[in-house]
């Protein structure tokens, strides 16, 4: 679960998916209505993407 250092937010679960397109990622993040998501390889910098 995912917890905003506020608290002033709702937890939600996370989850890490191996192997997966930044495309893919997008896709999923809008299907189940997450307005952002990130993703990255190993050794370069995380991705923030917005699928709204």
């Amino acid at each position: 679960m995912n917890l905003a250092a506020s608290r002033n937010w709702p937890c939600e679960p996370t989850f890490f998916v191996p192997a997966l397109t930044r495309d893919a990622a997008c896709r999923l993040a809008h299907r189940f209505g997450q307005n952002a998501f990130l993703w990255g390889k190993i050794g370069k910098p995380v991705y923030m993407g917005f699928s709204g």
